[in-house]
């Protein structure tokens, strides 16, 4: 859901229990900020993703580790942002 935090208007934060804190949140953090986007993610809950600087952009990336949840953070973010965004994996 931090892919939402790509909206122009509005503040959002993500909770959850111990187990939504197992992952690596810098893998989401690194290309939405790319984007534009200014987040916030520690690695244990709450997650906090602000509103972008301004309209998010497009980015080519490539995922260094197979990560459905970073690809599709990316993808949710990538419908709010200015311009293709191209995500690609080398495995």
């Amino acid at each position: 859901m931090p892919g939402a935090g790509g909206q122009p208007e509005g503040a959002w934060s993500f909770d959850g229990d111990e187990s939504t804190g197992a992952g690596r949140s810098d893998r989401i953090a690194e290309p939405l900020r790319l984007m534009g986007a200014d987040v916030g993610l520690p690695r244990r809950p709450p997650a906090a993703a602000a509103r972008a600087r301004s309209r998010l952009r497009g980015i080519d990336y490539e995922m260094p580790v197979a990560s459905a949840q970073v690809k599709s953070c990316l993808l949710l973010a990538g419908l709010l942002a200015e311009g293709e965004t191209e995500i690609t994996s080398g495995f």
